[in-house]
């Protein structure tokens, strides 16, 4: 509290689990490795940010939330496949990214100047919808294969 900190740490085997807890400059962060994974989470309020991050085996997941500028953002990695949500409010943009094998779903949302889209992609796969508000254009485009 003010400038504080909350830390704990635990180890399991090679294992270890931290919680870090800032308010005023503030953060929290929650890390745990399990094997080789990790998990982390950490939050600022003020500035603020909110991140958690896990690693299971090689994979990570990762959640980022900023109020204020802000910002959202959640990215998860399992194999090499990564999950990524970020949110934007003020200029602002929502983000959601999944890649499953070498696959990648994207969600961009800007309000005020404001455009959605959503990229999926499935193998080498993409599917992509796009809404402008404002100056605005609706685009919609879905690739499956090489086709789109």
């Amino acid at each position: 509290m003010g400038g504080s900190s909350e830390s704990q740490s635990t180890r399991q085997g090679g294992s270890t689990e931290y919680q870090s807890t800032c308010q005023g400059g503030s953060s929290e962060s929650q890390s745990t490795r399990q094997g080789g994974s990790t998990k982390y989470q950490s939050t600022r309020e003020g500035g603020p940010t909110e991140y958690q991050s896990t690693r299971e085996g090689g994979s990570s997941r990762s959640q980022s939330t900023r109020q204020g500028g802000s910002t959202e953002y959640q990215s998860a990695r399992q194999g090499g496949s990564s999950e990524s949500q970020s949110t934007r409010q003020g200029g602002s943009i929502k983000y959601q990214s999944t890649r499953e094998g070498g696959s990648t779903e994207h969600q961009s949302t800007r309000q005020g100047g404001s455009s959605e889209s959503q990229s999926n992609r499935q193998g080498g796969s993409s599917k992509h919808q796009g809404t402008r508000q404002d100056g605005s254009s609706e685009h919609q485009g879905t690739r499956q294969g090489g086709s789109a």
